[in-house]
């Protein structure tokens, strides 16, 4: 909030009745602008871990609360990266929710809109048999794009959390399938289009 509605960013929220407030859930948000993380940080209800890119722990303000609360990923080392995972599901049996992006990075906005996904959240999900919630944000890029500036702009952000997918009776070998379900979702919301079957690495601006 205090980065925020100082700049004049205001987040509006639809489909939070999906969420119950009691239960686990793993988030998986589009990732679009650095300020995406205090924005899912106001606009998500239960209590949740993050998990992101250890250089987080670098930013100023921000940095500082990553490192003592969130999980951060050495994505240079699969060790580490392991380790982080087993963090995240250690934080899931302890009762609390995690959020990742599965794009795991910022598209460049001038030529996609949308990433393809990575395996991980997806791989979680049904491994420790938690609902995957498709998140769609809406706006962020406007508020604050990632042209390395770090200028906010004023905009009304939307959070659009789609109904949650339960996974208990998933293998990990659907976990693709269910990665391109939530994909979808996403893509849709984001473009008003469905993802066109012969996509491959990216999907094109539309909106």
């Amino acid at each position: 909030y205090v980065i925020m509605y100082p700049a004049g960013v205001w987040v509006v929220t639809e489909g939070r009745k999906n969420i119950d407030r009691k239960k686990v859930y793993i988030f998986a948000p589009n990732h679009s602008s650095y300020l995406d993380i205090p924005i899912c940080n106001v606009s998500v209800i239960p209590s949740f871990r993050f998990i992101g890119k250890a250089e987080l722990n670098d930013m100023p303000l921000f940095g500082y609360m990553f490192k003592r609360l969130h999980i951060p990923v050495n994505r240079g080392s699969v060790t580490e990266s392991y380790k982080s995972f087993l963090h995240a599901k250690e934080v899931l049996k302890g009762g609390t929710s995690v959020l990742l992006f599965p794009e795991g990075t910022i598209p460049d906005k001038t030529k996609v809109s949308l990433l393809r996904f990575k395996d991980g959240a997806f791989r979680m999900a049904i491994e420790n048999k938690i609902p995957i919630v498709p998140v769609t944000i809406i706006g962020a890029d406007r508020a604050l794009p990632d042209n390395g500036k770090f200028l906010i702009h004023p905009t009304v952000v939307r959070v659009v959390f789609h109904e949650p997918i339960e996974t208990r009776d998933m293998d990990v070998a659907q976990a693709g399938a269910l990665k391109e379900q939530v994909f979808e979702i996403i893509h849709e919301r984001l473009t008003g289009k469905k993802r066109p079957e012969e996509l491959t690495e990216s999907v094109s601006a539309a909106h």
